[in-house]
């Protein structure tokens, strides 16, 4: 058995250490990160879903008065 957990331990050290190497690094200047991160935000994204729907109920509701006059 404890063989059997150092070859386990084994394989997944050299499965992570080839799966390291073989990611490309790039260097990312300032703006490039900023514009990653922007782009990659969960929490961003949701707030300009919210915006969206905020403004097509704005425009919805200014819709239904223009016919009430």
């Amino acid at each position: 058995m404890k063989r059997i957990n150092n070859s386990v331990i084994a394989l997944s050290l050299l499965a992570g250490m080839m799966y390291t190497h073989a990611q490309q690094k790039k260097q990312l200047s300032l703006d490039e990160a900023v514009q990653l991160g922007i782009q990659n935000s969960k929490s961003l994204k949701i707030d300009a879903a919210k915006i969206e729907e905020a403004t097509a109920d704005l425009l919805e509701a200014k819709k239904t008065d223009s016919f009430r006059s």
